[in-house]
């Protein structure tokens, strides 16, 4: 371990960290500075309280939007970080098809903040439990983009990290399908598997990189209901899609 910390060291001489966006130098692990940080947008109140979509204006209510009206998630609710903006989502994909993981080190810092700051997350004992790839897609990538987050945001907010669920099959791309499509395509797409001996009353947060209609983490969901566990399930992600 000296020795890694060692060559990290002489590594960061010879090749010191920049800001992603406008390369001002860094310290540490971090890969955004201060200012390009707090330049994404975060996702602010007025938002729906079951999917976490924002909204404009003043309302001054809990309220669920229309999208998820008639629409059963099997998630109790959702929130992310920051709004999708070109900023948000040039990291998630620089994150995901780059192999640029240094950037999910800042990405859960984000995350971290939006959990400390939402009064449904904080204060409680969660399993943070990312949203797993099939394992052909994780061969392919070489690494599961939502475990690199929940991996630092363990770090960072004390919650255990889990990786009982797991994906059983492959799912084409889904960006051009509404949420029942995409519902009905992930139907039996993900398995739980942890030992008899698990906690099922302990609350679950599923972790990943971008929510657009939730169908994804609402399987995952559905999948930890139907294997006994009672606990509250929520979802946080780096950006609402």
């Amino acid at each position: 371990m000296k020795v890694l910390r060692w060559i990290n060291k002489v590594l960061e001489l010879c090749y010191p960290p920049q800001c992603f966006f406008c390369s001002a130098s860094l310290k540490g692990r971090e890969s955004l500075c201060g200012e390009c940080e707090g330049g994404l947008a975060r996702v602010d109140e007025p938002f729906c309280e079951v999917c976490g979509e924002p909204f404009e204006g003043v309302i001054e209510h809990a309220f669920s939007c229309y999208n998820c009206h008639g629409v059963e998630l099997a998630f109790d609710f959702a929130v992310a970080a920051v709004r999708s903006s070109n900023e948000a989502t040039e990291l998630v994909h620089h994150l995901k098809y780059k192999r640029e993981l240094h950037l999910s080190v800042s990405m859960a810092e984000v995350m971290a903040q939006c959990f400390f700051k939402e009064p449904r997350l904080a204060g409680k004992q969660w399993k943070l439990l990312p949203v797993p790839l099939h394992w052909s897609r994780k061969a392919k990538r070489g690494f599961n983009q939502a475990a690199e987050l929940a991996k630092h945001l363990s770090v960072i907010s004390g919650q255990p990290q889990r990786s009982f669920l797991v994906r059983k099959k492959a799912v084409s791309s889904q960006a051009r399908l509404g949420r029942a499509k995409r519902l009905k395509n992930l139907q039996g797409s993900f398995a739980v598997r942890e030992s008899r001996k698990s906690d099922k009353s302990s609350p679950i947060l599923i972790i990943d990189d971008v929510l657009t209609t939730g169908s994804t983490a609402s399987e995952c969901a559905k999948v930890l209901r139907k294997a006994g566990y009672k606990g509250e399930i929520a979802v946080l992600t780096f950006m609402r899609g």
